[in-house]
């Protein structure tokens, strides 16, 4: 038995997204506007693992993050679990002992690399779909479609909508960051 809704936070806590509501039951909640956000578009994340020092495969086997479900949230920020995945990917064997400005700096550099890492991964995802929304909204509102066509054009309209704020969210972050 699937539950519609098991009281998460989709992208968080193993609530569903919205390419699981389609390939579970065939739907997408909310209202029939193509204007609704998406609930969490998911990331694949791609490691890898083998070229990676054994100190930090054992970090990121241990942490549990290759298990956990990495995507962009309903605002265009990326969840927590992408984040932390992305900055155990990306870190550095040298971590100095105490809290010195070098270590501020080695933090700044860090996080700038995971919001560029993020942004390339959204540009490819939304270059791998391109959308017309204008001509997907005209079709939408033609009425002419099938239910599944339909169900589809209005998950990739929800899906690119969602990525662009999530560039927006990351230009937005990278302005923020003191070296």
């Amino acid at each position: 038995m699937q539950s519609y809704d098991d009281g998460g936070t989709p992208g968080i806590e193993g609530a569903k997204c919205d390419h699981h509501w389609l390939s579970d039951y065939g739907f997408l909640p909310g209202p029939e506007s193509p204007d609704e956000a998406a609930t969490c578009v998911p990331l694949s994340i791609r490691l890898p693992l083998d070229s990676m020092p054994p100190w930090k495969q054992g970090l990121l086997h241990q942490s549990g993050l290759l298990g956990m479900q990495t995507s962009i949230l309903e605002d265009g920020e990326p969840s927590n679990a992408t984040m932390a995945l992305l900055r155990a990917a990306l870190l550095d064997a040298v971590r100095p002992d105490s809290v010195t400005e070098i270590w501020h700096q080695h933090e700044a550099l860090l996080e700038m690399q995971v919001l560029n890492q993020l942004a390339r991964l959204i540009k490819m995802l939304l270059k791998e779909h391109p959308h017309d929304i204008d001509k997907d909204v005209a079709a939408l509102q033609n009425g002419q479609l099938t239910t599944n066509r339909r169900l589809a054009l209005r998950y990739r309209i929800r899906e690119k909508r969602n990525l662009e704020a999530a560039l927006k969210r990351i230009s937005e972050k990278k302005k923020g960051i003191q070296f």
